[in-house]
This record gives structure tokens, sequence and C-alpha cells, in this order.
């Protein structure tokens, strides 16, 4: 068994992350994991674990946005932003320096300020029938990673990112890949996004397994739309 940070081990970590993902988790039950776990260990387990999900997003934003020439001080939501590991990526590492982080645990995103990379911070649920508190076009882009899990956001959510996010703007997605199978409110979110696409509110520019695991030994999925 490996050993990872604090003593702990990998498969100790990858319970603690499974805890929050597990079949029938409520969202008090979340928001009471992310509340708690925010000022403790939850960046550790996820380096634990070799979570890529805020990397795999970072990348293929990064390769799309170079390519339809979206600036770097382009306007930037992070959804489902948790501590922060999506912004620092984006701006230390690939130069975009206007963004903005919004999740529903205000733990989480007392964390992300301390990273010192956001300019706005929104405590808020998306999806399920609740609505973002921008205005329509507010955005140039809008990222999320490992917000599609047991319990978590639900499908109708990408309707508000595109309300948000400009014509000609990119909205990123990681996740993990068996949650399309595992968890029945994805099983409608491909046959949603195609729905989208016919009805002209995005395009499809790219769904992704990338070469390098989500963590563990477990698949990603990314996917990359541009807003119509």
């Amino acid at each position: 068994m490996s050993t990872a940070t604090n003593g702990s081990t990998k498969d100790e970590h990858f319970v603690g992350i499974k805890a929050l993902q597990k079949k029938g988790v409520t969202y008090d039950e979340l928001m009471d994991i992310y509340d708690n776990c925010a000022s403790k260990e939850y960046d550790q387990s996820l380096q634990a674990v070799g979570y890529m999900a805020p990397q795999f997003v970072s990348e293929y934003f990064d390769k799309h946005a170079r390519a339809l020439g979206i600036p770097k001080d382009a306007l930037i939501l992070d959804v489902a932003a948790g501590t922060g590991l999506q912004g620092v990526i984006l701006k230390k590492k690939y130069g975009y320096t206007r963004l903005d982080a919004t999740d529903a645990s205000q733990a989480m995103l007392d964390k992300a300020r301390d990273t010192g990379v956001y300019r706005n911070f929104y405590c808020c649920r998306i999806g399920g029938g609740y609505k973002l508190p921008m205005a329509d076009n507010t955005y140039d882009s809008a990222v999320m990673a490992g917000g599609l899990a047991e319990g978590h956001i639900k499908c109708d959510a990408f309707l508000e990112l595109i309300r948000v996010v400009k014509p000609g703007g990119l909205i990123v997605n990681a996740m993990r890949e068996a949650n399309i199978r595992d968890v029945e409110e994805y099983h409608n979110l491909h046959p949603s996004f195609k729905k989208w696409a016919e009805e002209k509110k995005w395009e499809c520019i790219e769904h992704v397994i990338p070469p390098i695991k989500h963590y563990m030994d477990l698949d990603g999925l990314v996917h990359v739309y541009r807003v119509l």
C-alpha cells in the first residue's frame, strides 16, 4: 500500500474522496463534508490520489482558447471552484488573469480566496433550477472541474453556463468518465448536450478521454463546447 501526505496512505485519501460521491449522498451532507474538510486535508487528498481534473480543464481550455483567439485577459468563470486549484493552474501556468469563482460551499471559497488568483466570489448553487447571480453574456468562457458527481451539480447547470457565457466563448468540463453510467443524473448528460447543440445553443468541439488517469486508476472525460 502506497504512502501519501501526513502519514496517510493513498488508499485512505481515496476513501475520503469516495465519501463525497457515495450513492444517495444529499446536498446537505455534501455541504457538511466540504465545509469540514476545506480547512483540513482536502487539497492534500486530491494531490495524493493524483487528481488531474483541473489540469485537464486548463490544458484543453488553453488549447482551444488559443485556436479561437480568446485572449489571456478573457473573463473566465470557474464553476464549483472549490479551494481554487483550477484557478491557480489557469493563472500561474497558463497566464489567464481575470477569474471569478463560484461554489456552493463558503468554506471552500474562503480557501480559494487565499490563493489570490480570483477577482470575485459567489457562494451559490447552480443547476436543479438554481440560477447564477450574473447577467446574460457576462463571461468570455466558463470552466468546471469535478463538479459532476453523485449528489452534486445537475445537467441543467450547463444551460446557466450557456446563458452567462458570451457567444463564441468556451465551456470546458472535466469529470470522472464512469459517472456517465454510474450516476443516474448523468445518464441524460450527453443526450442533453446533443439536444442543445441541435437547438443551436452551443456546438461540440470535442469529447475526449485524456491519456492520463483522472485519479487513481479511473479515466477522466473532458467536454469542450463553444457557445453560439
